[in-house]
C-alpha cells in the first residue's frame, strides 16, 4: 500500500481521490480547507485530516489540487513540518510559471522533492484516469513517480526539468481552449 495525501478536495481533487481509491493499492488521507468538502471521501475509504500537516504525516506522495499559487504556498508552509524527507509533492494546481519556478527552486534548496503536474481533464476524467497530465521537474523525481502518475491519466507527458514549463503549457492550453470556444460561439 502506498501512503498518499491529497490536499484540495474540490471537483478535480475529489475526482483524483475517487480514482485512487477505486484503483486500490493506496492508503489515502485527504484534507480540504472546508472539511465538509472532504467528508464524502471518508465513505469511500479515505481518512480525513484536520490540517495539512496531519494529512501528510507518513505520506510517501503528496498531491496538491488547490486554488492558486498563494494557496499552494500557504499549504506547503503548513505541511512542511510533518513532511517526510523521502516524500514527493506533486502539484496539480494551475499555477503561474514564474511562481512555479521560484517554488521549485526554493523546495529543491531545502531538499524537498517537487513536481508540477497540471492537467487537462474534468473531474469525471480524473475519476476514470482519462485526459492529459503534464509534468515538469527533476528527471530523477519524475522517474520515481511515473509508475504512480501513469494510472491517474490517459496521457502522461514529461515536458522536462525546467520547473515552469508545464505551467506555461497549461496556461497556453487554457488560452487555446478559450479561443476555440470563442470562435465556435462566434460562428454559431
Amino acid at each position: 500500500m502506498t501512503r498518499v495525501a491529497l490536499l484540495g478536495t474540490g471537483l478535480l481533487g475529489s475526482g483524483f481521490a475517487d480514482g485512487l481509491l477505486a484503483r486500490g493499492g493506496t492508503e489515502l488521507t485527504v484534507w480540504n480547507r472546508t472539511r465538509a468538502r472532504a467528508e464524502p471521501l471518508a465513505k469511500a475509504g479515505a481518512r480525513v485530516a484536520a490540517t495539512p500537516a496531519e494529512a501528510v504525516a507518513g505520506a510517501e506522495i503528496v498531491h496538491l489540487v488547490l486554488l492558486d499559487d498563494d494557496t499552494v504556498d500557504t499549504t506547503i508552509a503548513a505541511l512542511r513540518p510533518a513532511l517526510d524527507a523521502r516524500s514527493v509533492i506533486v502539484d496539480h494546481t494551475t499555477n503561474l510559471p514564474a511562481r512555479t519556478a521560484t517554488r521549485s527552486e526554493t523546495l529543491a534548496a531545502a531538499d524537498v522533492a517537487y513536481l508540477h503536474a497540471p492537467v487537462f481533464m474534468s473531474p469525471a476524467a480524473a475519476r476514470a484516469a482519462k485526459g492529459m497530465m503534464l509534468v515538469a521537474g527533476a528527471q530523477e523525481i519524475f522517474d520515481r513517480m511515473s509508475d504512480h502518475l501513469q494510472p491517474m491519466t490517459g496521457n502522461l507527458w514529461y515536458v522536462g526539468e525546467r520547473p515552469d514549463l508545464a505551467a506555461a503549457y497549461k496556461l497556453f492550453g487554457n488560452a487555446m481552449l478559450l479561443v476555440m470556444a470563442g470562435g465556435l460561439a462566434d460562428v454559431f
